[in-house]
């Protein structure tokens, strides 16, 4: 197999990202500028191009391409209004959720994308405009407060996530303190309240009165929503107990390899160094990034002994496993290679352990997650769960959830069709047991409360101090949607994420591609 090299021609190249699995809510971007997108669409004709566009992509490239209707049988153009000839992507998304229900999974009777939150939209495909100015093609760069919030109780928000190089992260704060007011008005549980914050995060300063968590007085200050880099550590530290040390790291997001490397090398380098047995890895509020990442991230957990072990296999349709998916030649990537030049063969995109850095003692690893947990995040669980004893605990806001990740176990490339950019569920990820079929996600074997006034990396969290005490009773107790009734309040708590959204599913770096010989 040729793989794909950085040399001079292909320095546009590498600012392509192609899209896999699993992700609607993360915190990257990808670049158009090196595809020509054609002609703006500016009539309804262009909108009827479009349309036709999309379906032939479908029949070739969507994953369950053996369910959809012929092209004459499903009628593209049917889904063209002259009520939304001004709203060009509505149209386009009723097209795309209308091919997505026609794809049934067997084992619950359901569309592989019904989304239960959003029944009225597929989970994985969809499409968007492109935009005519991209300046910023740094997606590590963030032009926000960096911060998420939730509404524990009456009148009681808290900080859920502060990014640590965010304009509130350097000022010190962290989750777990107590908003009091914002410009002025103080803090209520109201929809209309949280329509006032929407509002107040897009504007170029806010201030804010926090109380931190540990503090008695609150403090006066102003925020500007500056650019700053992103850091995916939220926390990292090590436990020690009376038998062992356990690693504690919470990561927030699969960012691009050189961001995420940055600043997961000093933590994993402690941990190495600290010979830690036990390893937490804190993802609840992760929604995925880099496939390559998620690569660096499980090649540094592993023990030597896995080196050339498999660590995962993307299987896409028949037809672009035998290389015939021909209308992939209208996706260039640079001279004469296009996306059909692509080798989609199952051999060719099977990836196998490398060990990484210095951790080499592992026995036991903890991920914490919640039903934002998504993407990569669920790749690199589902990848080490046939090689290490793996424990999932879910944190919830209600007291009954039994938490589930989301479920993203398939994934895209971008496809440019005049100026839009279409994402449609082109292929799954399967372990070294082949499995992979999360799509409902996958089940905590215990979950407790997700503590928002605690910080990321306390022993007072229930999810880490469950952990921390875990003891031969608590592996026999062990048992999937055993919820721990440690919740409290009967209010009913709202989380905000307040991030940069991702697409959903994993973004796999051009380098990664191998052209067919």
């Amino acid at each position: 197999m040729k793989k794909l090299k950085k040399n001079k021609l292909f320095v546009g190249l590498y600012k392509l990202t192609v899209f896999i699995i699993l992700f609607l809510f993360s915190f990257n971007s990808c670049s158009k500028k090196d595809i020509n997108p054609g002609p703006k669409i500016t009539h309804n004709a262009g909108i009827l191009d479009v349309l036709d566009s999309i379906y032939l992509y479908a029949q070739q490239i969507y994953l369950w391409n053996d369910q959809l209707p012929s092209f004459s049988k499903f009628n593209p153009s049917g889904f063209y209004s002259t009520k939304l000839e001004d709203k060009p992507l509505q149209i386009y998304t009723n097209e795309i959720f209308s091919f997505s229900k026609l794809a049934i999974n067997p084992e619950n009777g359901l569309p592989y994308e019904f989304r239960p939150d959003e029944p009225g939209k597929p989970k994985y495909s969809s499409v968007i405009i492109n935009e005519s100015n991209n300046e910023d093609s740094d997606d590590n760069l963030q032009n926000s407060y960096g911060l998420s919030y939730a509404v524990i109780g009456e009148n009681d928000f808290r900080l859920a996530l502060v990014d640590r190089n965010s304009p509130l992260g350097q000022a010190g704060f962290n989750r777990g303190d107590k908003i009091i007011s914002i410009n002025t008005k103080p803090v209520e549980a109201t929809d209309s309240y949280y329509k006032y914050i929407s509002r107040c995060l897009k504007a170029p300063f806010i201030d804010f009165v926090i109380k931190r968590a540990n503090e008695i007085d609150k403090k006066e200050i102003r925020i500007f929503g500056l650019k700053y880099e992103s850091n995916p550590v939220l926390m990292s530290k090590v436990f020690n107990t009376s038998s062992k040390k356990v690693g504690y790291i919470s990561y927030n997001s699969f960012t691009n390899l050189e961001n995420s490397v940055k600043y997961l090398n000093p933590p994993l380098y402690q941990f190495g160094l600290k010979k830690v047995t036990d390893l937490i890895i804190d993802m609840r509020y992760n929604g995925g990034g880099y496939q390559n990442t998620c690569i660096f991230l499980a090649n540094n957990i592993i023990p030597g002994r896995l080196t050339g072990k498999v660590m995962f296999k993307e299987y896409y349709n028949s037809l672009m496993q035998r290389g015939e998916a021909s209308i992939l030649k209208n996706q260039l990537l640079i001279d004469s290679i296009s996306l059909y030049d692509i080798d989609y063969s199952v051999a060719a995109n099977t990836t196998y352990f490398q060990k990484k850095g210095i951790i080499n003692n592992i026995q036991n690893i903890y991920f914490i997650v919640s039903n934002n947990t998504a993407s990569a995040s669920e790749l690199l669980i589902n990848v080490l769960r046939p090689y290490l004893n793996t424990h999932i605990i879910g944190v919830s806001n209600s007291p009954n959830e039994n938490v589930r990740t989301y479920g993203k176990p398939v994934g895209f490339f971008d496809i440019n069709i005049s100026d839009i950019t279409m994402y449609i569920s082109m292929y799954q990820d399967k372990n070294a047991r082949d499995e992979g079929d999360f799509f409902d996600g996958i089940p905590a074997d215990t979950t407790v409360l997700d503590d928002l006034s605690t910080d990321f990396g306390s022993s007072e969290d229930p999810a880490i101090k469950l952990i921390l005490k875990k003891s031969n009773s608590f592996i026999e107790k062990k048992n999937k949607g055993h919820v721990q009734r440690s919740m409290t309040s009967g209010f009913h708590r709202k989380l905000f994420l307040n991030q940069k959204k991702i697409f959903p599913g994993l973004i796999k770096s051009l380098d990664d591609l191998k052209v067919r010989k």
